[in-house]
C-alpha cells in the first residue's frame, strides 16, 4: 500500500463539530460549532499532527455550554509532536489513520491470522506498541 514510504498526508474538510458533555442541562443538546475551514497535517516520521480551524457558531439559539457563544471567526491551532510523555489521547489520531496504522503494525513485528466473527473471514492485524510510563502505549 506504500505505507512505509508515506511521510505526511494533508486533510481538509468543511464540517461541523460538537463539544461532547460541556452541557448547561442534562438532557439538552451538545453545544454544535462549524468549522468554516479545517486543515489536519500529520508528519509519521517525527511523528507530528498540526490541526488548524476557523470555527464560527453552529446553532441559534445556542444551547450553552462548550464556550457559547461565540462571536464572529474563533481561530484554533493544536500542534502534537509524539515523545515519551504524550498523552495517548493526542497520539490516537495519528496511528488510527490508516497509514498510521500501517507504520505503527510494521514498526511493531506485527501478526496476521485469518478469523471469522459473525460468519464472515477476516484477517487480523495484531501488534503491541512499546510500553509507555503510566500504563499508556506508544506506538512508533
Amino acid at each position: 500500500m506504500g505505507a512505509g514510504n508515506l511521510k505526511t498526508i494533508r486533510v481538509f474538510r468543511n464540517r461541523s463539530g460538537f463539544c461532547l458533555r460541556t452541557v448547561h442541562e442534562p438532557n439538552s443538546l451538545w453545544p454544535k460549532f462549524i468549522d468554516k475551514t479545517y486543515t489536519r497535517t500529520i508528519n509519521f516520521e517525527t511523528p507530528a499532527s498540526r490541526m488548524s480551524r476557523v470555527r464560527i457558531q453552529g446553532e441559534y439559539p445556542q444551547h450553552g455550554g462548550g464556550g457559547q457563544p461565540l462571536i464572529g471567526e474563533q481561530t484554533q491551532n493544536q500542534v502534537i509532536v509524539v515523545n515519551a510523555g504524550t498523552p495517548w489521547v493526542q497520539q490516537l489520531e495519528i496511528w488510527m489513520t490508516p497509514y498510521g496504522f500501517l507504520r505503527a503494525a510494521a514498526a511493531n513485528n506485527a501478526t496476521v491470522k485469518p478469523q471469522s466473527v459473525g460468519g464472515k473471514k477476516y484477517n487480523v492485524v495484531t501488534f503491541t506498541g512499546a510500553k509507555q510510563s503510566e500504563g499508556q502505549w506508544l506506538y512508533q
